[in-house]
């Protein structure tokens, strides 16, 4: 494995885990990346979990990771988040330390972009940006700190200015503030069933500064 940026092209994110013949489908598809995820806690990684939590509980395995990378797919991670979370700077720091631990329990190597997800329920903006702080500075001690946003209590302002990262990922939704001059790197469509799984598909490409995120491929 190593990483890298990926030239524009499309991919897409799903909470199902993907097996050899899926990978295969959505490759002569055209797709070449995948998004997968991680539990908040560590110690989640399972060789081979069981299938019937479909990606959700136990999140990417070793065995999936593997399938992935024989595919030509490239891979990124991000963390699941819950509703309820706390949201302050202790906690995004202990996120965020989880995300990295969850990445080498994997095998990832160092310096591929670790998703946060910004999804939060009536979330005051003083209080999501300390927990995201939190969290991009434990990531980039090692990774580098994406965010995937999809909240709409933060401007535009705000959003750009958060400290540690340097990669916006843009929810599917209406509404979302604008991390201008950077703005985001990847877009994301409306959920849809592609080869009998439900995927969110999304676009890679070049953010406002002429920038990527880093992939881990094969």
């Amino acid at each position: 494995m190593r990483i890298r940026q990926l030239q524009p092209c499309p991919g897409f994110d799903t909470p199902v885990a993907l097996t050899e013949t899926l990978c295969a489908k959505f490759y002569e598809s055209g797709y070449r990346y995948v998004m997968r995820y991680t539990p908040w806690w560590r110690d989640c990684v399972h060789e081979d979990p069981e299938p019937d939590f479909q990606g959700w509980f136990f999140g990417l395995s070793k065995s999936e990771l593997r399938t992935i990378m024989n595919s030509g797919l490239a891979l990124g991670l991000i963390q699941m988040m819950h509703k309820s979370v706390k949201l302050d700077y202790k906690t995004g720091t202990e996120r965020g330390l989880n995300l990295v631990a969850n990445a080498r329990a994997l095998g990832l190597p160092e310096g591929s972009t670790l998703w946060i997800d910004g999804e939060y329920k009536d979330a005051d903006a003083v209080d999501v940006i300390a927990f995201l702080s939190g969290a991009g500075e434990a990531i980039s001690k090692v990774d580098r700190a994406g965010l995937y946003w999809g909240y709409e209590g933060i401007s535009s302002e705000q959003l750009y200015n958060l400290p540690y990262y340097h990669s916006y990922m843009r929810a599917g939704m209406m509404y979302l503030a604008d991390p201008q001059p950077r703005s985001y790197t990847c877009y994301q469509g409306v959920e849809q069933v592609t080869h009998g799984i439900d995927i969110d598909p999304s676009f890679q490409t070049y953010d406002g500064k002429r920038d990527r995120a880093w992939f881990v491929c094969p």
